[in-house]
C-alpha cells in the first residue's frame, strides 16, 4: 500500500509540476571532519546534504514555494541513509507556503512554513509554520505576524505562539529593528524582546551595531536582560579585516533558534562547518547568571585570483579561546567551492585542547 501512495503522489507531482511554470534554487555540501571532544576522544565524519527550492507563479499575485531538504546524511550511518544500500529516511520539508498580493492594503501575506531571520540571527534564523504580512511603509520594508512555536495537546490552550515585527530602511544609512514577542500558554509565561539596529559606511569601513532588551515575565521575579551585537570590517586592499562582539547581561536574551555567528568552529558557528562546536549553546546569553562576552577577530587575505587565505581568534568569557584559519578556493566561478581549515581551542575548565579540521565542498547551482 505505502509503494502504491509513494508513486501515486509521485505521478501527482509530476503532472503538477508539468503544467505550472516553476524554477528554482539549490545548494549542495559536502564535508569532511576529524577532531576531538571534551574528554580528549578522537573521532571524524563526513556529511552530505542537498537544499532544492521550487517557485512557481501560479497566476498574477499569487506565488508558490517548496524548498526541501535531503540530509545531512552521514557517511556509513544507516539511520540517515549514508551505509550500503543508502535507504535511510532522509527528506525533510523547509518551506511550504502561498505568497498572495492583496492589492487593497498593497501587501503580501505568506501562509505556512517560511524562512525568518533577525538581523544578526541572535533570536531566530530558521524555517518556522505561521502567517505574516510584509509591505513597505515610506519606502521601508515591514513585516508583521504570528509563528507557532510549539503545539501542545490540541484540545487546550496551552500553545507556545511567537509574534514578531520587523522594519529596516537603506537611507540614509541601513537601519531598522526585530523584535518578538513570545508567551507559552501552558506555563503562563514570556517574553518581549526588541533588537534595533544600524549599519554605518564610512569609506572602507563598515559597522553594524545590535543592540537588545529583553523583558522576561516568568514565574518568581521577572527579569530585564540586555546587551549588544557589534561587527566592525575594514577593508584595506587586498586586506580585510574585521572584529566580531557580542556582550549579554545576566538572563540576557530569549532565543527561539538562533543562528549567531561569530567565525568560530570549536566555540562558535562557522558557515563553512557549522557542526563542529563543542561549546556554544544558546544559554551563553540565555538564563547565563552574569555578563557573558564573546569577543573575535579576523582577517581575509587573497593570494590569488581563485584562493583567499582566511584566519580567525576569539575569547569567549569563563569559556575559552580559539584559534583557526584556512583557504577558500573557488574551483567554479560562481559555482563551486572548497574550504580547507583548521581549528585549535583551550577550554577554560578543564586540561583539555581541542581540535578540528577538515575540507567542505560546497555547489550553488
Amino acid at each position: 500500500m505505502k509503494k502504491i501512495l509513494t508513486l501515486i503522489s509521485t505521478l501527482l507531482l509530476i503532472s503538477i509540476l508539468g503544467a505550472i511554470n516553476f524554477d528554482y534554487d539549490a545548494d549542495m555540501l559536502t564535508r569532511a571532519a576529524a577532531y576531538n571532544d571534551y574528554y580528549k576522544k578522537d573521532g571524524g565524519h563526513i556529511d552530505s546534504r542537498l537544499r532544492l527550492g521550487l517557485n512557481s507563479e501560479l497566476t498574477e499575485g499569487l506565488n508558490f514555494r517548496l524548498a526541501i531538504e535531503i540530509g545531512e546524511i552521514t557517511w556509513g550511518d544507516n539511520a540517515t541513509g549514508g551505509n550500503i544500500g543508502a535507504g535511510g529516511i532522509n527528506i525533510e520539508t523547509s518551506e511550504l507556503y502561498l505568497d498572495y498580493y492583496m492589492p487593497a492594503i498593497k501587501s503580501n501575506i505568506k501562509a505556512g512554513l517560511q524562512y525568518l531571520a533577525d538581523h544578526r540571527s541572535l533570536v531566530l534564523d530558521h524555517y518556522g509554520a505561521g502567517v505574516i504580512l510584509y509591505t513597505d511603509i515610506a519606502g521601508m520594508k515591514a513585516q508583521a505576524g504570528m509563528l507557532k512555536n510549539l503545539e501542545n495537546n490540541r484540545f487546550a490552550h496551552d500553545d507556545y505562539t511567537i509574534f514578531l515585527a520587523s522594519l529596516e530602511a537603506t537611507s540614509p544609512v541601513v537601519w531598522g529593528f526585530n523584535s518578538y514577542v513570545g508567551y507559552d500558554d501552558r506555563n503562563d509565561d514570556g517574553e518581549i524582546s526588541f533588537l534595533p539596529y544600524v549599519t554605518l559606511t564610512a569609506g572602507p569601513a563598515t559597522l553594524d551595531l545590535n543592540p537588545f532588551v529583553c523583558y522576561q515575565f516568568i514565574d518568581g521575579p521577572n527579569k530585564t536582560g540586555f546587551g549588544a551585537a557589534v561587527k566592525a570590517e575594514i577593508d584595506i586592499t587586498p586586506i580585510q579585516v574585521g572584529a566580531d562582539i557580542l556582550i549579554a547581561s545576566e538572563d540576557g536574551l530569549v532565543p527561539y533558534c538562533s543562528y549567531y555567528q561569530n567565525g568560530l568552529f570549536i566555540y562558535g558557528y562557522n558557515i563553512i562547518h557549522d557542526g563542529l562546536n563543542l561549546y556554544w549553546t544558546d544559554e551563553l546569553y540565555h538564563n547565563n547568571e552574569e555578563t557573558f562576552i564573546s569577543a573575535v577577530g579576523s582577517i581575509r587575505f587573497p593570494v590569488t585570483e581563485k584562493h583567499t587565505l582566511f584566519a580567525a581568534g576569539g575569547w569567549l568569557k569563563d569559556l575559552g579561546m580559539e584559534l583557526n584559519g584556512g583557504i577558500e578556493s573557488q574551483l567554479v566561478k560562481d559555482m563551486l567551492k572548497l574550504y580547507l581549515y583548521g581549528a585549535w581551542g583551550k577550554n577554560d575548565d578543564s586540561d583539555v585542547n581541542n581540535y578540528a579540521t577538515g575540507a567542505s565542498l560546497q555547489l550553488n547551482f
